[in-house]
């Protein structure tokens, strides 16, 4: 599903690379935990496999990302977010609508789905996250917990084949984070 060999890459005006020649096989319903200290090329490396570091950020460097066979450096944008689905460390940042409802159809529409279709995945995705209490709320009074279980659940809706998860519970509290986890344990026995 996902083929890295031999990555690197610099940020332009750095002296150091942000991952130095990462190899990494990923193979369908495979669940894969990367962890490491603060700066350690996680997120770096997130924005590769979803094809967004080429396309985002000015740098450079060798080696491959393939994804589902697609080239993740050169093939569109569109077509790779078709497969992959990134939900970044900081849901706000990525919000680009007011309410739950609008955010989770945000991506449908643009796809162009059927309303029909698109009301029904935004309900099976609220429902997947255990948020469909959440439907109707202005994004602006949910807390942290909800709004990573709404940016959780706009990815889904999406119905992507890779789900990946930056730092998911990085501004989260304890009982936030632990409601996370089974949502992410909810994720997997449906896939």
């Amino acid at each position: 599903m996902i083929a890295i060999s031999g990555l690197s890459y610099r940020f332009r005006g750095s002296d150091e690379d942000a991952l130095r020649a990462v190899d990494l096989a990923v193979e369908p319903g495979e669940f894969v935990v990367i962890t490491g200290p603060s700066g350690c090329g996680k997120s770096t490396l997130a924005l590769a496999m979803g094809g967004h570091l080429w396309r985002q950020h000015d740098g450079r460097g060798p080696g491959s990302v393939t994804v589902a066979g697609l080239d993740a450096r050169t093939v569109p944008l569109y077509d790779l977010a078709e497969i992959v689905g990134l939900v970044q460390q900081n849901p706000e940042a990525a919000f680009c609508t007011l309410t739950v409802d609008d955010e989770l159809a945000f991506g449908l529409e643009n796809r162009c789905l059927p309303r029909a279709e698109i009301v029904e995945r935004v309900a099976w995705a609220l429902e997947v996250v255990g948020a469909g209490r959440l439907a109707g709320r202005d994004l602006a009074t949910l807390s942290g917990g909800e709004k990573q279980k709404v940016a959780v659940a706009a990815i889904l809706a999406a119905r992507p084949r890779v789900l990946i998860l930056d730092e998911p519970t990085s501004n989260l509290d304890p009982p936030a984070t632990a409601d996370l986890f089974e949502v992410i344990a909810r994720i997997r026995a449906r896939a």
